[in-house]
């Protein structure tokens, strides 16, 4: 039902009146990791990243998305690379042109999700025996952070937000932040990831007046998860290391 009503109120923002180029932004705010490097990962380690959603245009908006993608190497639908969505903390509404303090931010536009929702779907074949049947794509794996639509634009520039941790992105607040853990499948070789948050990869597009897409721009990283040397090689290494000690 709630997705029904999303898909309404963002056809309705659609026919709405001319829109601007101007860009809307998604940035990497901060990276943390429960292991030794934010740019190595090792099983089990944990990935935090802080996120930032700026409009410093103060362009009318009527709906947008944020999400994440990138973590489905290979584009099945499944993920299961060695690199998975752990948890997130989301803003309750982006754009909000009015705070007041102890009492909240006002006039954005709100989040319909509460928590962190994953999205994808396996490729299914055309089946012959049905006339017109057609086969459809895998649409890779991706986290949904944010979707929100009204019929009135908000037009904040984020920093009146209210942030995960109760204060205003402007006051230092982040909107989003989001755990990875790494789960390497077994020994092998190491992967390489590129995570990009916002509007790449997952299908997300902030609209305008006049139903047009706003230019929206997002961030990325560059991580690679290594795997656990397998049981085999570490017993050769140690075999190895006590022939090298009876030398």
């Amino acid at each position: 039902m709630i997705q029904n009503s999303w898909r309404a109120v963002l056809v309705a923002a659609m026919l709405m009146a001319p829109f601007s180029a101007s860009a809307i932004g998604v940035s990497i705010g901060n990276v943390t990791s429960s292991g030794a490097s934010t740019s190595e990962l090792r099983h089990g380690d944990i990935l935090t990243v802080d996120l930032v959603v700026e409009n410093n245009a103060y362009l009318d908006i009527f709906s947008i998305g944020v999400g994440v993608s990138g973590y489905d190497t290979d584009g099945d639908g499944l993920g299961g690379e060695g690199l998975s969505v752990a948890g997130a903390s989301l803003a309750g509404s982006l754009f909000n042109d009015t705070h007041i303090p102890t009492v909240g931010s006002f006039n954005g536009l709100d989040n319909v999700h509460g928590s962190v929702l994953e999205r994808g779907s396996v490729a299914v074949p055309d089946n012959p025996g049905i006339p017109g049947d057609q086969s459809m794509a895998a649409v890779p794996a991706h986290a949904v952070l944010f979707e929100g639509a009204s019929l009135s634009a908000s037009n904040g520039d984020g920093s009146l937000d209210i942030g995960i941790g109760g204060g205003t992105v402007g006051g230092g607040d982040v909107h989003f932040q989001v755990q990875f853990v790494a789960l390497p499948s077994g020994p092998g070789f190491s992967q390489e990831f590129t995570l990009d948050f916002g509007p790449a990869g997952s299908g997300m597009v902030a609209i305008g007046t006049g139903g047009g897409e706003l230019a929206y721009t997002g961030d990325s990283l560059v991580l690679t998860v290594i795997p656990e040397p397998g049981t085999a090689l570490l017993l050769g290494l140690g075999l190895v290391g006590l022939a090298a000690r009876r030398r």
